[in-house]
């Protein structure tokens, strides 16, 4: 478990004036999410005003992260969820399919304490899922902590009935942080505290918080160690509410008054963004060529010359390239945005000694405006290793045309993967980020602590796993107006061995976002309603091409004003309006647009320091489509992520995390 620093005292709770206990409930499908009466939003601002405070609550939370990695010691090598073959399986074959990314979705988790411990178990662990997930197999091996914990549904072991979705098996799990953390949920509730509800990225309303359910009614022996006994369990409908048996809270605790999401979640403090001793502004001079967080470092570890080849001046010059001719991307055409010649590429070739000369990467016309940590796109790691999650640097982009310096309508986003093992590893990258909030913002110990993550994903041969560059990099996106109408997004990745452009970065289709040519269509509808149920549950993809053959995913997202994705003709001809908004809202354009109330930029570098959007802070849309009312603020809901994700016990809460699978 992180240490104490990563952590806050209850002791902090006492002394504010007013918290909301907020919580995203993970393993409550959500069909019942959406069934949640608009009424019940009542315009919560974000400090949630009329909501009764948490006071008087004076539990400590030391024991939910009193482990740290090095006191782990027995911890294995983390393996990949396995699935045994005993019954039939549905094929998996798409990024949804992969068990991280789309876990199957616990009914009920609960466990209970065994009366004599082992040396590597010290409870059992009971998950119930829902039993026409035909990707399940009759065991599931899961290594949450570094620990295996083999869950049966064979009749096996302390498994009562073989084939009905509930799961049971040995683990070793923190039973004094689970204590606690259901504490704090029963005084909160004993509080008549009201919680928040976010149904993936909006608000979808509020209600009294329930405290934890504890052991239930039904009379049994306490347990012991032994796994192959004969024990008589009650049925798998009345397993967590047995004698000696504690569910999983399904509620999540809220971030203190103090986390500050400034520090700890989307960084655009001039006293970092313009350190001088690790970013350069090319308007200025005022700065350090090569700093750690400059454009030109950034390039040349992405580059990685060293295992590539490839300088990082021509790395950077064959990717804006790309925007002087059209293109063909999945079949369809990306058109040139020749402006980028005169505004971009002129003036940093005649800086650099003329034209045809290497781009000296120190007169790069780029200068960061936000470091931001996206550990809320995270797969769920109780299956495996996998995403962690992203970590960005976003970039404007200067206009030196003229002779003068000035920031552009242009933003270039540097979006890093970072790969974790498992819970625990996952839980502590987490905590690296959460523990900046103890640091002056700007101080030289902040920006210190701050450089030591960001080298972590930014640095040459980051993840060694991506050939032949080894870069963190998942993929570069832009948003710009400055080189044409309309607004447009577009999306560049390294090519990996075999390509013909191997180790550079390439325009590729848009991710989740169709042709634009496909707006207001009845292809467009059919595909909605089709995928409805994938639609609604987070679980879909936007494939490359259609069943029929058309290529779909999109060249790039152009952005008219107000876009939104539709089908036709008009609203009616989707038959679930929340699965069109879930659709548009997935979509680059959509989230960047109408669905959102955004003028295109969520992150505005043409504002200093960067201006954020309403979606980011706090903001009513109403849906183009039913006029109904949409809450958004999105810095509130990654704040409670990062805090319960840091503050509760790693396992088994990381078994009912639920994925956003958005790109944004």
């Amino acid at each position: 478990m992180p240490t104490e620093n990563a952590c806050y005292s209850l002791n902090r709770i006492k002394t504010a004036l007013s918290i909301v206990l907020t919580i995203l409930i993970c393993s409550i499908p959500m069909e019942q999410a959406r069934g949640q009466s608009r009424g019940q939003v009542k315009g919560q601002n974000r400090a949630g005003e009329g909501k009764k405070t948490l006071r008087g609550i004076d539990k400590k939370k030391s024991s939910l992260r009193k482990q740290s990695r090095a006191a782990v010691d027995k911890q294995l090598q983390a393996a990949p969820a396995v699935i045994d073959p005993d019954r039939e399986q549905a094929p998996i074959d798409t990024t949804s399919g992969r068990l991280q990314a789309n876990p199957p979705r616990p009914e009920r988790i609960c466990y209970e304490a065994l009366d004599r411990p082992t040396g590597q178990h010290n409870a059992i662990l009971y998950v119930r899922y829902a039993n026409d997930d035909r990707r399940l197999g009759a065991v599931i091996h899961l290594s949450p902590e570094g620990n295996p914990i083999v869950l049966r549904d064979d009749g096996r072991g302390f498994d009562e009935t073989a084939g009905d979705g509930s799961y049971a098996g040995l683990a070793d799990l923190d039973l004094e942080g689970l204590a606690e953390w259901r504490e704090m949920i029963d005084d909160a509730a004993a509080e008549g505290v009201e919680v928040m509800r976010f149904s993936g990225r909006s608000l979808a309303g509020s209600e009294p918080v329930n405290g934890a359910e504890g052991p239930g009614v039904l009379n049994r022996q306490a347990r012991r160690a032994a796994p192959d006994e004969d024990l008589s369990i009650a049925a798998a409908d009345d397993i967590c509410r047995a004698a000696n048996v504690s569910s999983l809270p399904p509620v999540l605790l809220p971030p203190p008054p103090v986390l500050d999401p400034e520090k700890t979640l989307l960084i655009r403090d001039l006293g970092v963004v313009e350190d001088p001793a690790r970013t350069f502004d090319p308007c200025s001079g005022i700065g350090t060529p090569g700093g750690k967080w400059t454009f030109r470092y950034a390039m040349e570890q992405m580059a990685n010359q060293q295992e590539t080849g490839i300088s990082a001046a021509e790395f950077t010059r064959r990717w804006l390239k790309q925007w002087e001719f059209d293109l063909s991307i999945n079949f369809h055409l990306l058109p040139a945005r020749t402006d980028i010649i005169q505004r971009v590429i002129d003036p940093w070739e005649m800086n650099s000694g003329g034209p045809g000369q290497p781009l000296d990467l120190d007169e790069a016309p780029f200068k960061l405006v936000a470091i931001v940590n996206r550990v809320d796109l995270r797969e769920n790691l109780s299956y495996g290793s996998g995403s962690a999650g992203e970590a960005r640097l976003v970039f404007g982009v200067t206009d030196r045309s003229g002779g003068g310096c000035n920031m552009m309508p242009f933003a270039v986003i540097f979006e890093y993967g970072i790969q974790k093992d498992n819970c625990l590893d996952l839980q502590q990258w987490a905590a690296q980020w959460y523990d900046l909030n103890n640091f002056v913002l700007g101080s030289p110990a902040y920006n210190a602590a701050l450089e030591d993550i960001t080298e972590q994903f930014v640095g040459a041969g980051a993840d060694p796993a991506k050939l032949p560059n080894k870069s963190a990099l998942n993929q570069i996106r832009t948003n710009e107006i400055a080189l044409d109408n309309p607004w447009e997004l577009r999306e560049f990745r390294i090519q990996g061995p075999g390509h013909y452009d191997s180790g550079h970065l390439r325009s590729v289709a848009v991710a989740m976002t169709p042709e634009l040519s496909f707006n207001q269509t009845s292809t467009l509808a059919d595909f909605i309603n089709q995928n409805e149920a994938a639609i609604l549950s987070g679980t879909y993809d936007v494939p490359l091409s259609l069943p029929s053959g058309s290529p779909f995913l999109g060249a790039g997202a152009p952005t008219p004003f107000g876009m939104i994705w539709d089908g036709a003709p008009g609203c009616s001809s989707v038959s679930d309006p929340e699965a069109r908004h879930l659709f548009s809202l997935t979509t680059c354009n959509g989230c960047h647009a109408g669905e959102t109330g955004t003028m295109f930029l969520h992150i505005d570098p043409l504002q200093s320091p960067a201006g954020l959007s309403g979606f980011l802070t706090g903001t009513t849309v109403l849906d183009p489509c039913t006029n109904l009312p949409r809450i958004f603020a999105d810095l509130d809901r990654r704040s409670i992520d990062l805090e319960n994700l840091v503050n509760s016990p790693a396992f088994p809460p990381c078994l009912s995390f639920m994925p956003l699978r958005q790109p944004h």
